[in-house]
């Protein structure tokens, strides 16, 4: 993450990245568009999905 010490910066990435997954949200919901830490809390969220409905 680009900055551990940032809570907001984290609870902001986690809360798009769910919204984009679960909720299918088409883009990020940071201005600028997505950062590299969303984009890889995404891929896992995926990876773990698939995972659990293989089970």
């Amino acid at each position: 993450m680009e900055d551990y010490e940032d809570k907001e910066y984290i609870s902001k990435v986690l809360r798009s990245a769910r919204d984009r997954v679960l909720n299918g949200a088409t883009e990020s919901s940071f201005p600028g568009g997505e950062p590299k830490d969303e984009s890889v809390i995404i891929d896992a969220l995926k990876g773990i999905i698939a995972g659990l409905n293989e089970e």
